[in-house]
């Protein structure tokens, strides 16, 4: 399967996704703290949304973390 997102490109290496992956949880952290409460909330359900849909599609796709 490919990645879907479109910033990483279809086959990102492990250094790009690393990257993608930090900057995204500082930007969440930032965007949160700067929202007044309501929209707040609003932001972190749709981001939980997104995000949750894809774990599911990368755990579909085989991808898993074994400890």
């Amino acid at each position: 399967m490919k990645e879907l997102n479109p910033i990483l490109g279809e086959h990102p290496s492990m250094g790009k996704i690393d990257t993608i992956v930090g900057l995204s949880l500082m930007g969440h952290i930032l965007i949160s703290g700067l929202l007044p409460k309501p929209y707040r909330t609003i932001f972190q359900y749709i981001t939980i949304g997104i995000e949750s849909g894809a774990v599911i599609h990368n755990y579909n796709a085989g991808v898993r973390i074994e400890f």
